[in-house]
């Protein structure tokens, strides 16, 4: 997915007329990007995606109470056929207890990520900073910069994305076909999986939909369809555990994992509070090709000023 496409998917989560209790329901089914064969190549990893904006409809404090509850009952079971539906079941009560705040249409959604590389074999960290218009209506930035672990090779030039800083244009609502669900995603795991089989790409039925789920894993949600949407990730044929795996930032946790042409895909979850992470890709010799990692999202009034050589984007 180019930089546009991830900008005006994220918009157009907010209509022009900004009624988020239904716009934030809405679901951005996407084709999944060309596969390279395991240790091969690295694919262009996913970006990663602002977490879910919602209101708040449980108290911090009532939320935490219910999740400590929810959750208190062990480790997870060893039974195979129970550790997806187990862990994506404690993953949906902290999705449905999680308040998070509702934005003005003035105001951006910054976003904090990493993403770590691989090109070559050489590591390096992609830290991205992002200022994005809830309605469209206003400039948003874009900053990156890359960081060469210590004692590290750095990778050759031509195989970093360069150091920079992008104004947004401001473009107003993306357009109705970047955001194909007007309706509100259903709140029942049955009808989640078939919203995603109508959108999905193409593959068997369990790429099909771990790449249209997977793709749209950090856009906007209401806590209740995030909630039926983790319980259908679990549904997902070829899906398993893996104990500890780590996002881009280094954070352990357990994680829902599929492996397709060779490739071994971990969405991490916090293995205390079941928060979602970041994901993971390793190759069939369990090497790590690349991974993310949202580290903070939140709801701010403006940008920061442009540096002089930043470069004029898009939408």
């Amino acid at each position: 997915m180019n930089e546009l496409t991830r900008v005006r998917l994220l918009r157009g989560q907010v209509p022009h007329t900004l009624d988020l209790t239904t716009a934030e329901t809405r679901l951005q089914a996407e084709i999944a990007e060309a596969r390279g064969a395991g240790g091969t190549g690295a694919p262009r990893p996913r970006r990663t995606r602002a977490r879910p904006i919602r209101w708040a409809l449980v108290p911090a404090a009532v939320a935490a109470t219910a999740i400590t509850a929810a959750l208190a009952t062990g480790s997870l079971t060893d039974r195979s056929s129970a550790k997806a539906d187990e862990l994506m079941e404690r993953a949906a009560l902290t999705a449905l207890h999680t308040p998070v705040p509702l934005p003005r249409g003035d105001q951006y959604i910054y976003q904090q990520s990493i993403e770590k590389l691989r090109p070559g074999g050489r590591p390096y960290l992609r830290y991205r900073t992002e200022w994005l218009s809830v309605d469209g209506s206003r400039p948003g930035l874009i900053r990156e910069r890359n960081v060469v672990p210590a004692g590290s090779p750095a990778p050759e030039a031509d195989q970093m994305r360069p150091d920079g800083e992008e104004v947004l244009r401001a473009c107003g609502p993306a357009p109705l076909l970047e955001r194909p669900y007007i309706g509100a995603l259903p709140s029942k795991r049955a009808e989640v999986l078939e919203l995603l089989a109508r959108h999905a790409g193409e593959g068997g039925r369990g790429e099909r939909l771990w790449n249209a789920a997977t793709d749209v894993i950090g856009t906007s949600m209401a806590p209740e369809a995030r909630s039926a949407f983790y319980r259908a990730l679990a549904r997902i044929p070829g899906v398993g555990v893996t104990r500890d795996a780590a996002d881009a930032s280094g954070r352990h946790g357990v994680a829902l994992t599929r492996t397709s042409d060779g490739l071994r895909e971990e969405l991490v979850f916090d293995r205390t509070t079941y928060a979602f992470l970041g994901e993971r890709t390793l190759d069939r010799h369990g090497n790590e090709i690349s991974s993310t990692a949202v580290l903070k999202t939140s709801v701010v009034d403006d940008t920061p000023a442009p540096h002089p050589s930043t470069v004029p984007g898009t939408c």
